[in-house]
């Protein structure tokens, strides 16, 4: 089992879906395993999660990163930060 994992692959929308689907049922239960070419790494969120969104636009790119990051040991206490207000949209052409 691998300590670090990385995948890059062009999909389209529905394939997106499926894998944040299946990354939030992940979360939901606390544990996440992610395989590729025979690698494997297992993850199990608890406590509080650092929880980091960023948008970009950029003349012809678009970039959207999620990011995780979490203690083994859980961190207990309240949700630092103001709610994130995330919702989908209307898409340029449609306003």
């Amino acid at each position: 089992m691998s300590n670090r994992f990385r995948y890059d692959a062009l999909q389209d929308r529905e394939a997106i879906v499926a894998y944040l689907e299946s990354l939030t049922e992940g979360i939901r239960q606390g544990h996440i395993e992610i395989s590729h070419k025979g690698e494997t790494l297992v993850l199990s969120p608890q406590g509080l999660i650092d929880f980091i969104f960023e948008a970009k636009v950029s003349e012809d790119e678009r970039k959207l990163a999620i990011k995780l990051r979490w203690k083994e040991c859980p961190q207990e206490g309240q949700n630092t930060q103001d709610p994130l207000v995330l919702k989908p949209g209307k898409r340029a052409n449609d306003v």
